[in-house]
Parts: structure tokens; sequence; C-alpha cells
């Protein structure tokens, strides 16, 4: 991390190391397994029923992916001769959730000089990755959903002939199960991602959206 100049900077540093981490632990397992599956079930030997098996593991794996990470931080919270009485979850991650340049230095507590600059400009560095996953999560997902439910069609048309009608239902049926995935995915992620205030991610997906829009 480096040395820096006051505890304030120093709590910058770790929101953004910690909060990145957070995102890693809510989206990279879950989204390794799903996307291994999807490309594994392509071969023509698998049926249909394989694809269930698959999620039911991302979503296990995803699980105590979350879990873990939030046991991490209880653990470190209790720790209160080291860091203070719930470090992490009162103090870090509602930095990290928190956009605006003045309102971080301000709870932080950090100076106005030039590591309090550097040391914002990485957390805002991580947060705009963060804001244009969740722009990417949805898109992704609804396409993946349609494009497993176009695949699955292609399967029954080389069994039935050609069927304009079994591909819409496929697909339209595959696309509403991937959001209701996507929607479970979300309430699990937020065990490890501490969106403060009581908010939710597909809330900050919508605030995402909004603030590219308007922005």
């Amino acid at each position: 991390m480096g040395e820096l100049s006051s505890k304030g900077e120093q709590l910058i540093a770790t929101a953004y190391t910690f909060g990145a981490t957070s995102l890693v632990f809510a989206v990279a397992p879950f989204l390794i397994v799903i996307i291994k599956g999807l490309i594994d079930h392509r071969k023509p030997d698998r049926l249909p029923s394989s694809i269930f098996s698959v999620i039911l593991f991302a979503f296990l794996v995803h699980t105590i992916s979350c879990i873990l990470f939030l046991l991490f931080i209880k653990i470190a919270d209790a720790q209160s001769r080291i860091y203070g009485s719930n470090y992490f979850q009162e103090k870090v991650f509602p930095l990290f959730w928190e956009s605006n340049k003045q309102s971080v230095l301000s709870m932080a507590g950090a100076g106005d000089n030039i590591v309090a600059e550097g040391s914002f400009v990485i957390l805002y560095t991580v947060q705009t990755i963060r804001d244009w996953s969740f722009i990417i999560l949805p898109i992704l997902v609804l396409s993946l959903g349609s494009a497993y439910g176009a695949f699955q069609s292609k399967k029954d048309t080389y069994r039935q002939g050609n069927d304009y009608l079994t591909t819409l239902v496929w697909t339209i049926v595959s696309t509403l199960g991937a959001s209701l995935l996507f929607i479970v995915w979300a309430k699990i992620a937020e065990i490890a991602l501490f969106i403060p205030n009581g908010e939710t991610i597909i809330g900050k997906m919508q605030e995402a959206y909004r603030n590219m829009i308007l922005n």
C-alpha cells in the first residue's frame, strides 16, 4: 500500500482495495462457472437438463464465495484493538460506495494534498470499473439467456423441423429464466458487497444507468 501521509489517505486506499476485492468475490466465481458450463453445454452430446446442474453448482460456488468474504470482514471487524469497532463495515465500505470527491475526503478525514488526490483517483477508477460492470452485467445475462434459448431451439429444429414459434418460445423462456436467476445472484452478492443504507445491487445498477444517460 506504501507510505501514506495520514490515516485519511490510508482509509481511502483500504476502501479501494477491499472494495475491489469484494467485487471479485461477488462476481468472478459465479461468472467463471456459468461461462465454462455454457461452453461445455454446446457439445452435441449434452442434454438440456445438464445446464441446471451447472447453474446449481454456480450458485453453490457463488454463495460459498460471498459467505467466506463476509466471514473474513466480520473477523477483521472483531479485531477492535487493531482497527477500531466495525472499521470495515462502518468506515471502509461506505467510503467505497461514495462517489462524490468532497464527501470521500470528508468521510475519510483526508487532507487536501497530492497523496489524497492520488488515492481518490485510484478509488474513482475502481468505482468506474464497478459501475460499468453493473451496466454490462445485465446485458450480458440477457444475451446469454437469449443465446441459450436460441441454441436449444436449434436442437428442437433438427428433431422436429423448422419452427419459428419454438425458437421464440425458447428464447423468451430462457431470457426470463436468466433474469430471475440474475436477481437471485444479486441478492446473494449483496452479502459480500456491504452496500450501505440498505441499498441493493439492482438499485445501484439502475443508478449507474441513470448516470450514464444523464452524463
